[in-house]
């Protein structure tokens, strides 16, 4: 397994991330539901006093509980989540939720 790069699984969905954009890991996320929300966002999750864009994993199945929200910066600083059942991975985490 490559070091500082965590995989993240939710059912068939599947995703890599590199460590370094990694903010936070948020154990069982509570997801504001957004109406008419484009594809592949699944709604809004509250962090710090903000925000942020909860999104499911490419080929990940819908659904409104996950194990957890892994918190990712992007390259112009936004956060975005992305929300996994299961992580592995990433130098220091081993299989954390799953």
């Amino acid at each position: 397994m490559e070091e500082g790069i965590l995989r993240l699984y939710a059912g068939e969905g599947y995703s890599e991330i590199c460590m370094t954009q990694v903010v936070k890991i948020i154990s069982r996320p509570q997801l504001i539901r957004l109406p008419g929300a484009p594809e592949g966002v699944a709604g809004l999750i509250s962090f710090q006093d903000r925000l942020i864009t909860a999104r499911y994993l490419e080929g990940a199945t819908e659904k409104t509980v996950f194990e957890c929200a892994v918190l990712a910066a992007g390259e112009d600083g936004s956060l975005y989540g992305l929300l996994a059942d299961e992580i592995a991975g990433g130098g220091q985490i081993d299989k954390v939720y799953g």
